[in-house]
């Protein structure tokens, strides 16, 4: 399924606008960022065993279980508060947190950290995406087929779907129910294949045209110094920053990087040409609120 809706930005307060004028119509949609619009939607399973090692998609779900396996009779020696040994979502969760392929895809339910995704380590003249996904749809349509192959027995939680014999088609979104620190900030949710012996790409077509709108967008970014500067300086406003999205010293780390358009013009706290910092001078009321830059 391509996606017919699409979408070209080259500033940042049209992408903004964009979003705004249209919110309403994006309940019930989920986004996620792409460095380059050349990439495809495809989880880190199939990229590593398709793409780069050129395996069959029909050996995935094997490939999957022995990864699994291991995952779980290693990790107790190198972290504490493990999922349940049958909570496979959960095993699942963590696998991908921590950087190991697995069949889901991140996704944010937060447009604006989708757009800072794709812009993080964008250059002038890159051409980054946010792509759109109506999750709502999906999760009727797979629901649909559910009861259509199994009858009124479907499973309650949508996890569930995952494991079926026979596989069902289709994408839709699933969390496992203990949600890491990431999924928090991030407002992450997985979009799943529920077929890995087809990629990603063939699962959402398998679930049908849509009656209407394509459940499926892209918004383009052609990237400018002017729009990665106006972008960041509005996200880090809002809080959505490395900093935020990714707690602890390496999201830090990572954040003074997208600070460099605008940390130049911020005047430092302990700075001479900041107001409490000048000698022998006492501050006066004046009667105007005096905003810190963070």
């Amino acid at each position: 399924m391509q996606a017919t809706d699409t979408h070209l930005f080259d500033r940042w307060d049209k992408l903004v606008s964009f979003y705004r004028s249209s919110r309403r119509r994006w309940k019930g949609w989920a986004f996620r960022g792409h460095a380059s619009a050349k990439w495809t939607l495809a989880s880190s399973l199939e990229r590593a065993a398709v793409e780069r090692f050129r395996l069959s998609l029909a050996v995935l779900p094997e490939l999957e279980r022995k990864l699994l396996r291991d995952f779980q009779r290693q990790a107790h020696h190198l972290i504490q508060g493990v999922p349940d040994f049958k909570d496979r979502l959960g095993w699942l969760a963590l696998m991908q947190h921590h950087g190991a392929p697995t069949r889901l895809l991140d996704w944010t339910y937060s447009f604006y950290a989708a757009a800072f995704f794709a812009i993080e380590k964008a250059r002038p003249e890159d051409t980054c995406t946010v792509w759109a996904i109506d999750y709502g749809w999906c999760r009727a349509r797979i629901r649909a087929a559910a009861r259509k192959q199994l009858g009124k027995s479907i499973p309650r939680k949508m996890e569930d779907l995952l494991w079926l014999q026979p596989s069902i088609p289709g994408v839709y979104p699933v969390n496992p129910f203990r949600l890491n620190q990431r999924l928090i900030t991030q407002q992450g949710v997985f979009i799943a294949p529920g077929d890995i012996t087809m990629s990603f790409a063939d699962n959402l077509t398998a679930m049908g045209p849509p009656r209407r709108r394509s459940p499926l967008r892209r918004l383009n970014i052609r990237c400018t110094s002017r729009f990665l500067r106006d972008a960041f300086d509005d996200l880090r406003r809002m809080n959505v920053t490395s900093a935020a999205l990714f707690p602890g010293l390496d999201g830090f780390a990572r954040h003074l990087e997208t600070m460099i358009p605008v940390i130049h013009e911020i005047p430092d706290d302990d700075s001479p040409s900041f107001p409490n910092s000048l000698p022998n001078k006492r501050l006066q009321p004046t009667g105007r609120d005096i905003q810190g830059s963070h």
